[in-house]
């Protein structure tokens, strides 16, 4: 039988050799690139959440912002819109989020959510069904981060005529009252319209929302609660 040389032997070692380091280099490579890939994945997932969007039933976070037909914010989850609007003097309240399910409808009449304004501190501020109903279909097909303005569709102009001595009744000031003021108004769950002094509210189960003064005459006065609008920015959602 033929011996097989030393040196033959050896080359067939270094070629062993050379092919578990290449191998472990393949291997190497392989990792390599799946941490790559799973980096990528893990950076844009943020960018492929951004351009899911919100569908029907799906649970929602919105910030908002609900405007009156001037423009002038009311009530906000905005911290800068509640300050610049301070600074102002417009009357706004500071609120939250609010958590919604997107496209439903049916939302009890009356829901408080707590805001805050500084001459009256923390209170209940009253969100009306009717707006949040709109508020909830808006958001359908909106992304994380997407800012939209919706208009309220509901028929009602939520107007109330009082003569001078009703208007006196619940608080106000029929001879100073002037058109165009803010003045609050309390809900209950009843419902039932009265005004009282916002910063000693003790109705149960009561909260306020403030109204403009629209028209007056010798006659009476009217107000309205009606908002215009809702700037609604989508924070997160899930199902």
């Amino acid at each position: 039988m033929k011996k097989e040389s030393k040196g033959s032997k050896a080359g067939k070692e270094s070629g062993k050799n050379k092919d578990s380091r290449n191998w472990a280099k393949i291997g190497f490579i392989a990792f390599g690139v799946f941490f790559a890939a799973a980096m990528i994945l893990t950076y844009m997932s943020p960018l492929i959440g951004a351009f899911k969007t919100v569908k029907t039933n799906e649970t929602v976070m919105v910030d908002y912002t609900l405007r009156d037909s001037n423009g002038n914010p009311v009530v906000t989850s905005n911290q800068n819109i509640f300050t610049t609007a301070g600074q102002q003097g417009l009357p706004i309240f500071y609120t939250q989020q609010i958590v919604l399910k997107a496209g439903e409808i049916g939302s009890d009449p009356i829901n408080s959510v707590p805001a805050y304004h500084p001459v009256t501190g923390w209170i209940e501020y009253a969100l009306l069904g009717l707006e949040i109903d709109d508020i909830s279909q808006g958001v359908v097909g909106a992304r994380v981060g997407e800012s939209k303005t919706i208009p309220f569709t509901f028929a009602d102009d939520l107007r109330v005529n009082m003569t001078p001595e009703e208007f006196d009744i619940i608080g106000g000031n029929f001879t100073e009252a002037q058109v165009g003021e803010w003045v609050p108004i309390s809900f209950t769950t009843n419902p039932v319209i009265a005004w009282e002094d916002a910063e000693n509210q003790t109705a149960t189960n009561s909260s306020i929302r403030l109204a403009k003064i629209i028209e007056k005459d010798t006659t009476g006065i009217v107000i309205s609660h009606r908002y215009a609008t809702a700037d609604v920015t989508v924070q997160e959602y899930g199902s």
